[in-house]
């Protein structure tokens, strides 16, 4: 990637460099999915600068065999996330291998984002509400965020299920909803909490 990007990566003075050591408080991951990865079989146009072409790999959500790398979470115009919470500790063994285990466990972990959006475009309050699949998905991805926790030992100390609410989600908008409770856009923005929300509340309080 550095290769790639070169001159277009920001460059740090020695003294911003000393004032960032030291300067970390936690270290906060986003995991939503994982993916298959390759190297790309063709040079990528680098005039489009930007990720895609900078990291020189494609990525796929179907393996050698045919299979999809997890089931789908999202509805096919936009479904970009599959249900694969063993990736989440491959990133913090992959996070530890990069930065040595001393450096990386001497901070705190939080994993800031992790969810996934229903199923149906435009969904319906009723089908909205009765959000199995979501709680699947978090209680895989906690479960297997607790076994590396066991077993390795990771300074994780805080997780933050995405979203509390519906919202605006980027280019999707209205119609792609990710939250624990249920925005009723059409009368005055009114909330209901999703069967996630009451799931992740009784988890919370270890029930």
């Amino acid at each position: 990637m550095k290769s790639s990007v070169n001159a277009r990566l920001p460059r740090f003075t020695e003294e911003e460099s000393k004032e960032l050591q030291g300067s970390l408080d936690f270290v906060g991951l986003n995991y939503y999915t994982a993916y298959y990865v390759q190297n790309a079989s063709e040079e990528l146009d680098p005039s489009l600068r930007w990720y895609e072409s900078d990291r020189q790999a494609t990525v796929g959500h179907v393996g050698p065999d045919g299979k999809l790398i997890g089931e789908a979470m999202g509805p096919p115009q936009i479904g970009w996330i599959f249900n694969c919470p063993w990736g989440l500790p491959k990133l913090l063994s992959w996070m530890e291998n990069r930065y040595g285990k001393e450096e990386f466990q001497a901070h705190p972990i939080i994993i800031t984002e992790n969810g996934c959006m229903d199923r149906e475009l435009n969904v319906s309050k009723r089908k909205a509400l009765n959000d199995t699949r979501r709680i699947n998905y978090l209680s895989g991805s906690l479960e297997h965020l607790a076994n590396a926790i066991r077993n390795y030992g990771y300074n994780v100390q805080g997780f933050f299920a995405w979203s509390l609410i519906d919202n605006f989600e980027w280019e999707s908008g209205l119609v792609c909803r990710f939250g624990l409770h249920y925005v009723d856009y059409d009368n005055k923005l009114k909330r209901y909490p999703k069967a996630s929300a009451k799931w992740f509340k009784a988890f919370l309080a270890g029930k």
